[in-house]
């Protein structure tokens, strides 16, 4: 795989991550949740400011664990989930591009990256960069056993990413 192109999609994904606070209301209340979780432990009851908070899968919330556990309870630790999922979805478009068009499967990975959607939505964290990230792998991936490019393989991962989109949105 052309690696300047997801060197650039890293750079675009990654700058300015942290740099600003918790502005919009879900963005804090997924990351408060979140750090409610790491300092508790209690991984599977979700609470906000200490009242149970069952309005969302806590799929969010646990993938945003490891940043607070790697990087510190921390706007970066909150929000570094969604550039990991910006770059698998980037994947993701490459993977599905290089069958269909091999010239341009670099250029669509950064023209992915700075869409302004998917450049918005890995600035926030919200669970539509999860929800699109869940539902794109079940689609290709539901697209590659039909064609019979991926065989059972495939069809395994179309239910595991369809499971996923549960855990993510419900």
């Amino acid at each position: 795989a052309p690696l300047w192109a997801f060197a650039a999609a890293a750079c675009v994904f990654l700058a300015g991550l942290g740099s600003y606070g918790l502005v919009e209301q879900s963005d804090a209340r997924y990351a408060e949740i979140a750090r409610e979780m790491h300092v508790s432990g209690d991984y599977l009851f979700p609470t906000l400011l200490g009242i149970r908070h069952f309005h969302k899968p806590p799929l969010i919330y646990w993938l945003t664990l490891p940043g607070y556990a790697v990087f510190g309870r921390t706007e970066w630790g909150a929000r570094i989930a969604l550039a990991v999922m910006g770059l698998l979805l980037a994947f993701i478009v490459y993977r599905f591009a290089r069958r269909h068009a091999p010239a341009a499967a670099p250029w669509s990975v950064l023209f992915f990256a700075t869409m302004p959607a998917v450049l918005g939505a890995s600035r926030i964290l919200t669970i539509d960069l999860l929800l699109t990230l869940c539902l794109t792998a079940a689609l290709t991936s539901w697209y590659a056993f039909r064609t019979g490019a991926g065989g059972r393989p495939s069809l395994v991962a179309f239910y595991g990413a369809a499971g996923l989109v549960f855990l993510a949105k419900g």
